[in-house]
């Protein structure tokens, strides 16, 4: 049974009392979308002469949220930890926003290396619960993130772009002599990029959906596959056609088309994937 926490600061000779969890109540609340088991820490308990008594916790805990990861990675997201009555008897039990409280470290060795953190938006909420006739009240702490894309730009758009630039090579060479060196290309090419797939993959999110950076790496693949059957095309009419001078032609305006067409291409599915 919780004791009385008000009293008279001259009887005491202090203004603040301290309890431990076992002298008063506290309310049980658990973190809704812990992933994990939380990690609780040191308790402190203090009471102010008209009863009102702070609660002071450490918590460490994995918590999990729904992200569109659709425009990955110039995405932005929101983050939240959501606190609730552990039963669902949550009577007497009433969340309020305390904005001078309320916040999050702006210290440079807590930052988060991948996101920016925009701001925060804490809100309290009553819920009714799914099977009984009851509610309790919820409290949900969102913080509003924007990704760094910068590591995404040097370790995986630029690299794939020189090597889709050195696929398009082929078609400087010179047709008639160089069938081979030309095929070894854009195989050596596709090699490249597919190795450096196996790379970056443990940086890429694993969803059942395509992002933006997934349309980007397939359109670089198309376009390296279709460099090698451009090749194979010209020089079939090369050998075979009566009028070799088109295939010298043809090779000519690849060297523009594809590179126009690799633009436009990416272009589009980023306006897509960012528009919507």
């Amino acid at each position: 049974m919780a004791r009385q926490t008000a009293f008279d600061p001259n009887t005491i000779g202090d203004r603040v009392v301290r309890y431990t969890p076992e002298q008063i109540w506290e309310p049980a609340l658990t973190i809704f979308n812990s992933q994990s088991a939380t990690k609780r820490g040191a308790v402190q308990l203090s009471a102010q002469p008209d009863g009102t008594v702070t609660y002071l916790e450490l918590v460490n805990a994995t918590v999990s949220s729904t992200f569109d990861l659709r425009k990955f990675p110039f995405d932005s997201q929101t983050a939240m930890m959501i606190w609730e009555p552990l039963s669902s008897d949550s009577k007497g039990i009433v969340f309020k926003e305390n904005p001078t409280a309320t916040g999050y470290s702006k210290d440079s060795y807590v930052s988060l290396s991948e996101w920016k953190i925009l701001g925060i938006n804490p809100a309290v909420t009553i819920q009714k619960a799914e099977n009984e006739d009851k509610t309790y009240p919820r409290y949900t702490f969102a913080i509003k993130l924007k990704r760094n894309y910068q590591f995404y730009i040097f370790k995986v758009f630029v690299p794939l772009l020189l090597i889709t630039m050195i696929s398009w090579t082929t078609f400087w060479i010179d047709p008639n002599t160089a069938f081979v060196p030309q095929m070894n290309v854009g195989i050596t090419s596709i090699l490249t990029a597919i190795t450096f797939n196996f790379t970056v993959a443990n940086s890429l999110p694993r969803v059942p959906y395509m992002t933006l950076m997934d349309a980007y790496i397939f359109i670089c693949y198309i376009f390296f596959f279709s460099s090698i059957m451009a090749t194979v095309v010209s020089h079939f009419w090369l050998k075979n056609h009566k009028n070799p001078e088109l295939s010298i032609e043809l090779l000519c305006k690849l060297r523009w088309i594809f590179p126009s067409a690799f633009i436009l291409a990416q272009a589009t599915a980023m306006t897509i994937f960012l528009v919507r």
